[in-house]
């Protein structure tokens, strides 16, 4: 009897037109971890029939659907697929070879969000097992970076019910180039307009970045014989930005002593972070935010140095959030 065989699982995605109708996919996942859960649930009704046991029979199915997490390194030349699905849809980019994608959460309107066509194959290197799920989307994207390591994201999100399915065939995986973050940078300012002008050098050790989509799935009266969600929606207060970054404590001066005063005084923080690949590549997260902590931060030991973990959330001055940009040499979404 063969056994199916993890390294040989193969998991792609292609983006579609109309959320309603699940496309071929059009390149493989460059991602480490993909991890599917049902949300099929049963009610079982504890009737009253003289059994002597937890369920006495007449479960009905009440919900379909799908949970879904994937990550792994970023890539210079698919990111722009997560960001489709978590910041902003429809995205052309600018350039010729370099691109250049610029994704922006308007906290004023509708992100018009792209969902995909999510495929998996489980094998034994003979036999194999295929199944889809449509109308995929991000509910959360977290790009992170620790020091002498990589760039990292993991992103969660729901989609349809599981299909079965034929593979794809034919797609390739895309070109990987990860960032890291040794060649990162770091900039604080106080105003969008000044964004990427203060670069505080020899301090910031780590970051994350965690964005809340606010992308939910809802189930409406439509007599869907699935079961499953109709429509996808913006639930804005779920729209939301959670980043953390670990600094080495100068006593004299330095940024904590900066960020401790923009904490007492609600001071907006424009933070960017950069970092730059070969031939011009680059991913730039840009974010308006606010020190969760009102006052003096809590300080930490690493590696016999003091340390201090800022916390921000997000925040805005009327018109900007949220912004990533990446240059890479994809001139499509694939």
């Amino acid at each position: 009897m063969a056994i199916s065989n993890t390294p040989l699982r193969v998991y792609q995605w292609g983006r579609q037109a109309v959320k309603a109708t699940a496309v071929a996919a059009t390149s493989k996942i460059g991602a480490e971890t993909f991890d599917v859960e049902p949300e099929d649930a049963y009610l079982r009704p504890p009737l009253i029939k003289g059994l002597q046991q937890r369920t006495p029979g007449n479960e009905t199915i009440t919900v379909r659907g799908t949970r879904f997490t994937l990550g792994g390194p970023v890539n210079y030349e698919q990111l722009q697929n997560l960001l489709e699905m978590s910041v902003k849809g429809t995205i052309t980019p600018t350039g010729t070879n370099p691109y250049t994608w610029t994704y922006t959460r308007d906290p004023a309107a509708d992100p018009a969000l792209k969902v995909f066509t999510l495929e998996r194959r489980i094998s034994d290197g003979t036999n194999n097992i295929d199944n889809e799920w449509p109308y995929a989307l991000l509910s959360s994207l977290r790009i992170s970076g620790e020091m002498d390591a990589e760039w990292r994201y993991e992103a969660q999100g729901f989609a349809r019910r599981i299909q079965a399915s034929t593979l794809t065939a034919a797609q390739v995986f895309p070109t990987i180039e990860i960032p890291v973050v040794p060649l990162s940078k770091v900039f604080i300012d106080s105003t969008w307009a000044t964004l990427g002008t203060t670069q505080p050098l020899t301090q910031i050790l780590s970051f994350g970045v965690t964005f809340g989509t606010g992308a939910e799935p809802r189930r409406t009266l439509d007599g869907r014989t699935d079961q499953d969600f109709s429509i996808d929606v913006i639930n804005g207060r779920a729209v939301t930005l959670d980043v953390e970054m670990m600094l080495l404590l100068e006593a004299s001066s330095g940024q904590y002593a900066t960020e401790k005063t923009a904490a007492e005084a609600g001071t907006l923080r424009a933070i960017r972070i950069q970092v730059d690949g070969t031939s011009s590549k680059q991913v730039q997260i840009d974010m308006l935010l606010k020190h969760v902590a009102g006052s003096v931060f809590k300080i930490d030991e690493q590696d016999g140095m003091d340390v201090v973990a800022l916390r921000l959330q997000e925040s805005s001055d009327g018109t900007n959030l949220f912004r990533v940009k990446v240059v890479n040499a994809v001139a499509a979404v694939v």
